[in-house]
């Protein structure tokens, strides 16, 4: 019985499927009447409006926000690695300045994946929406999405693909041109959220943790405070710039302490008009224990403006800490270290019996969950 559980083992495991960097492999493609390879492309929304349409024009904007950032004072990080951003959203006079000090922090080969939260601005559901694509484009060139981890995601509750719901979305979208500067290579895992209550917000968590195991940077994509009569949101009406920084000042807090029950508690008090408020709220419950939390950079769109009646914004956070790369068991239940294992047994075992020598006896304690019945090996 051994012989050929672990024959099977070995089969399933040595055929496992492999994710390119590739753009035309990067996905599920789908071949056309000839034969050729169609690549499903998520094309650029919002560039040539939001932000630069000339590849050039846009790098060097890019560029000189980075460095600009680099150059600015800033205080004292933990000496840990960075983990997670939370960064604005808007179009890029605006916001791209305040976004710049968070991708400062970011080098090339630092991180495999890169998974997007953003929220939905355009359309109204209920949970989490992927785009059905093989990659997002920009300018800068194509970014293709990790599939693996994306199809494990589909099976996940609460997640769905809206195709309407990406269209013209820019959550997503405007934080890739400043990954494609910083990383160049790497793998993206966009995820669009409706609305959540705050115990989905925590299950949708355990879903991203199960099915993100390469080593992988989070990003909050999001706007603070709306102000103005145009938002709706029009809580005080004098001295509101320094008002303002109070207000975010506040949200700042509970979020760079990962005090999830506290930030939902100043949204409720506050009315705080934080379109991002969900993609946050996702981000605080992924953190692993210890995560230190520090703003990076604050601004306004009254800065460029110097409208205080209508005002939106923006906030630089990064998070700092041990690791995202914690072991996470793949949708055949399994982790990493366990396949390994089972494959290293199925290779021992078909040594031996092509020997004619006894197969070896595997550590009972060693031996996967599913691998074991009532708490007894099928092993043996």
């Amino acid at each position: 019985m051994r012989v050929w559980m672990l024959v099977a083992v070995f089969m399933c495991l040595g055929t496992m499927p492999t994710c390119s960097q590739d753009p035309p492999q990067a996905g599920k493609p789908r071949a056309g009447v000839s034969g050729e390879i169609k690549v499903r492309v998520r094309p650029a929304a919002v560039a040539g409006q939001w932000y630069p349409g000339d590849e050039v024009e846009l790098r060097t904007m890019v560029r000189k926000f980075i460095a600009t950032a680099e150059a600015t004072p800033r205080p004292q990080l933990p000496k840990k690695p960075l983990l997670a951003l939370i960064s604005a959203h808007a179009g890029y006079v605006y916001s791209g300045a305040t976004a710049a000090h968070g991708y400062a922090l970011l080098r090339k080969g630092d991180y495999d994946t890169v998974v997007i939260l953003g929220n939905a601005h355009y359309a109204h559901f209920h949970g989490a929406s992927i785009a059905d694509v093989d990659c997002y484009e920009t300018p800068l060139g194509r970014v293709p999405l990790d599939t693996e981890a994306v199809s494990r995601l589909r099976q996940e509750p609460l997640f769905q693909c809206l195709p309407a719901a990406h269209r013209r979305e820019h959550s997503i979208e405007a934080q890739l041109p400043f990954l494609q500067e910083r990383l160049g290579t790497f793998r993206l895992v966009p995820i669009l959220f409706g609305e959540l209550t705050p115990k989905e917000c925590e299950l949708v968590a355990q879903s991203i943790r199960r099915c993100i195991s390469a080593r992988s940077l989070f990003v909050a994509s999001t706007d603070f405070t709306h102000y103005g009569a145009a938002f709706g949101y029009v809580p005080f009406r004098d001295n509101v710039r320094d008002k303002l920084r109070e207000l975010n000042a506040e949200a700042v807090a509970r979020i760079a302490q990962r005090d999830f029950e506290g930030f939902h508690e100043h949204l409720r008090r506050t009315g705080n008009t934080i379109c991002g408020h969900v993609p946050v709220s996702v981000l605080m419950k992924l953190l692993p224990e210890g995560a230190e939390g520090r703003e990076l950079a604050y601004a306004t769109s009254s800065d460029q403006t110097g409208d205080w009646s209508h005002v939106v914004v923006y906030v630089s956070l990064g998070f700092f800490g041990g690791s995202n790369t914690t072991p996470t068991a793949s949708a055949d239940g399994l982790s990493p270290q366990e396949k390994q294992l089972l494959l290293t047994l199925a290779r021992q075992t078909l040594t031996a019996v092509v020997r004619g020598e006894k197969p070896p006896a595997p550590p009972e304690a060693a031996l996967p969950p599913p691998f074991a019945r009532n708490g007894e090996p099928l092993l043996r």
